[in-house]
């Protein structure tokens, strides 16, 4: 009983050891110095499971780097939230694609294979093998995939003609076979 009783006193005391150590490594590892990416990379060396030593040496030369902050639109009234609909997911070679632009009322680049368009509201194109069309506004970017389906006739129908061939020769094994004409007979 006193054996059990030391061994729960010695489990709760290293316990209470370990919070202590924790609590003083964590201390020395903070991120109250760093902002906007820095203060991110931290953050995430501080989640992340590593031992302590290794996160404090990870801040160390988080501390002697130079991060530049890189600006993606210079100027935040440009961003317009450019967006395009097309009439249709998938279009057949020579058919007419119809594009909708928005915002609707700017001026904007559309690049459709080969074919550059400047254009408002809206635009057409005729489709060719190129699947994607980009629109582009004071470099915003916007690009919309469609598929587009190739049908030649000769492939078509010999397709055809392999599937009603490969239905014969089925059809004909079946009818030659002892056991399907055993299920196949109908007796009135």
């Amino acid at each position: 009983m006193k054996r059990q009783l030391l061994l729960r006193l010695l489990l709760v005391m290293t316990f209470v050891f370990k919070i202590i150590l924790a609590t003083t490594l964590v201390s020395s590892l903070s991120c109250e110095d760093f902002k906007g990416q820095k203060l991110e990379d931290c953050n995430y060396i501080l989640a992340s499971d590593i031992n302590n030593s290794e996160k404090e040496d990870l801040i160390k030369l988080l501390r002697t780097q130079n991060y530049e902050e890189v600006q993606f639109f210079q100027n935040q009234d440009t961003f317009v939230g450019l967006r395009l609909t097309t009439d249709k997911r998938s279009y057949k070679i020579d058919e007419t694609i119809k594009v909708e632009i928005f915002p609707k009322d700017i001026l904007v680049a559309i690049t459709y294979g080969d074919i550059t368009k400047f254009a408002k509201d809206k635009t057409s194109f005729k489709a060719t093998e190129s699947n994607r069309i980009l629109a582009e506004y004071q470099g915003e970017k916007y690009e919309r995939v469609i598929t587009i389906i190739k049908i030649d006739r000769f492939l078509l129908a010999w397709k055809v003609f392999l599937l009603c061939l490969i239905n014969y020769f089925v059809f004909s094994f079946l009818n030659k076979s002892e056991w399907v004409k055993k299920w196949l007979n109908v007796d009135s």
